[in-house]
């Protein structure tokens, strides 16, 4: 069905095709797929058993079919440009290849060689070739609201810039780019009132985008075995200019930026909203509107109904703001632009995000509707039960899908996004859900960030299979055997009858030796969690904590390896006390 890309391993170089996919929606006229199944051919000669034979090789695919099958959903249109949203499509017509927003592009390294031989006159056959996939989500759905047909859907683009996992993905770059970055785009089709036919034609299109995206300072959450990471603030002297970068940019992609931050105000977050706020301040962007909501605050007691009061802050903001729309019987081009964009972000821009811009997008679609009169002045779409049941779900289940893709587990607080409330199978959900996060993102994200880097080209085979080698000290690596093997010793002489204990008199005291052996080594396996969690192992990240007993750090700072360079950084305290040494 298409040429996913071409890459080199450590033995070969391999071409990816997509070779099953469904289609999930039409767009003026040309279909959406998801792509569903892929193969992957060696391009040299070798034989395939002389390719796995090299383990380096093997766990290489292993890497590439595991993000392939699981690393998210992926998209694609052979007539629509899916990366592009449809304002800057209508600003910039022209050939898909030629328009696409690079961002987005989520193949685009694998697809390198095609790009590069179809740039030349005499080879511009083969960009029929090249295809554009987005990682993200992408549903629409046809109902009617007051008797007129509507098709509705969202379609969301997550960037292939500093794309990773959760924990081993916060914040920005020295470029500007930051983690977790998503543009989400809802758009509205219909045709004319009064509505003539169920079969509809286009006449009328709405596009809204809001973005979604980490605080854009320096900062990471390092993984301990703990449940709440500890939090690390990196106060670089480059922190203004990233900032800055990435404003501009962000900027110049969607004019006006209206920052709603929506971290907590106290406890392990603080540190984060007090720098976030702080950077701003020295960046002084002034197309750049920062604006805090205290959504634990504001919920509290899930009345998750309460995030209308930030509504009520930003309502004037949102209709000077305004949205795409183009009448297709007045001309080809649209009457309206969207002037700015709301970009959320909480400490994951997951969940509380999923929540606001669910509603911030509900308040937009009351307001389109209305000035076409779909809707009356008084009328609202919660009014329409169809409807609304497709919208929540849509929304709910954009949020699960953003969510599994960098934090391996579906959205929190979704049941509020699809029925408007909170409830206790919703809370029961969502604890099942943290504990999924805790155990995968300590001790299953290494590889799935080792296949981001691999598809994205943030690390190129061919340094040698050193990044496969434990470079951990031998204590560190025996320990979970140790206490695997303490762990068995003792469930085993605690299953020996008692009346065994007279013949052999030693059960008691082994009994209680191996109990002690496991509990030591737990100790030791719980204080040196840092080592025990499955960190990346293609591209070291670009911090390293160093715990050193003997000459503990002063308090409020940590030592930072970073490029080799040892430099100094604070620490904000956090809410809680967190070891330091």
């Amino acid at each position: 069905m298409g040429v996913y890309g071409l890459i080199t391993l450590a033995q070969s170089e391999y071409i990816i095709l997509i070779t099953s996919a469904t289609r999930v929606t039409t767009l003026f006229s040309s279909p959406i797929f998801q792509a569903l199944d892929y193969v992957v051919y060696p391009i040299n000669p070798a034989p395939v058993q002389d390719l796995l034979s090299s383990k380096e090789e093997k766990a290489l695919l292993g890497l590439l079919k595991s993000h392939l099958h699981g690393g998210g959903r992926f998209y694609f249109s052979y007539g629509y440009d899916v990366t592009t949203r449809l304002q800057e499509q209508s600003l910039r017509p022209g050939n898909v290849w030629d328009r696409r927003d690079d961002r987005f592009f989520w193949n685009k390294y694998l697809q390198t060689r095609l790009l590069n031989f179809s740039s030349a006159p005499e080879t511009q056959g083969a960009r029929r070739f090249v295809l554009p996939v987005i990682i993200g989500y992408v549903n629409f759905k046809t109902s009617s609201i007051n008797g007129h047909p509507v098709q509705y859907g969202l379609i969301s683009r997550r960037s292939r810039l500093r794309a990773g996992t959760r924990y081993f993905s916060r914040g920005i770059d020295a470029q500007g780019n930051v983690s977790n970055f998503n543009e989400t785009e809802m758009i509205t089709i219909m045709d004319k009132p009064p509505a003539t036919t169920n079969q509809i034609k286009g006449e009328l299109v709405f596009s809204y985008v809001q973005t979604r995206g980490s605080v854009p300072i320096f900062w990471a959450e390092v993984n301990d075995m703990r449940y709440k990471p500890t939090l690390k603030i990196m106060q670089d002297r480059d922190t203004a200019d990233a900032l800055r970068k990435h404003l501009e940019y962000e900027v110049a992609q969607y004019g006006d930026q209206h920052l709603i931050n929506l971290v907590d105000h106290k406890g392990h977050e603080l540190p984060i909203k007090f720098s976030f706020e702080r950077a701003i301040e020295v960046a002084g962007h002034p197309r750049v509107h920062y604006r805090y909501f205290d959504f634990h605050t504001h919920t509290k007691g899930l009345r998750f109904d309460r995030v209308s009061l930030l509504l009520d802050e930003i309502g004037e903001d949102l209709i000077q703001q305004g949205y795409f729309f183009r009448d297709g019987t007045v001309g080809s081009s649209s009457q309206r632009t969207q002037s700015s964009v709301c970009r959320t972000n909480c400490m994951d821009c997951l969940d509380r995000t999923n929540v606001v811009q669910s509603t911030i997008a509900r308040w937009m679609l009351n307001r389109q509707l209305r000035e076409i009169g779909v809707l009356k002045a008084n009328e609202v779409i919660e009014d329409q039960p169809q409807f609304m049941n497709w919208f929540r779900n849509l929304w709910a289940d954009n949020a699960d899908v953003i969510s599994t893709t960098y934090s391996g587990t579906g959205a929190l607080k979704t049941d509020f996004t699809r029925t408007g409330k909170r409830t206790v199978w919703g809370n029961i959900q969502d604890g099942n859900n943290s504990v999924q996060r805790y155990l995968k993102n300590n001790y299953f994200d290494g590889p799935r960030q080792d296949a981001f880097d691999l598809i994205t080209g943030n690390w190129v085979a061919g340094r040698g299979p050193g990044w496969m080698k434990d470079r951990r000290p031998i204590q560190i690596q025996i320990m979970p055997y140790i206490f695997a093997l303490s762990l068995f010793c003792f469930l085993f002489t605690s299953s020996i009858p008692p009346f065994v204990y007279g013949t052999i008199l030693y059960i008691p005291i082994a009994k209680i030796l191996w109990l002690i052996a496991g509990i030591l080594t737990f100790q030791f396996i719980w204080a040196n969690g840092i080592q025990y969690v499955a960190w990346p192992r293609l591209v070291p990240l670009d911090y390293n904590i160093e715990y050193d007993k003997k000459r503990p750090l002063p308090k409020h700072t940590n030592v930072i390896a970073q490029k080799g360079i040892r430099t100094q950084s604070v620490e904000i305290e956090l809410g809680h006390k967190q070891r330091v040494d």
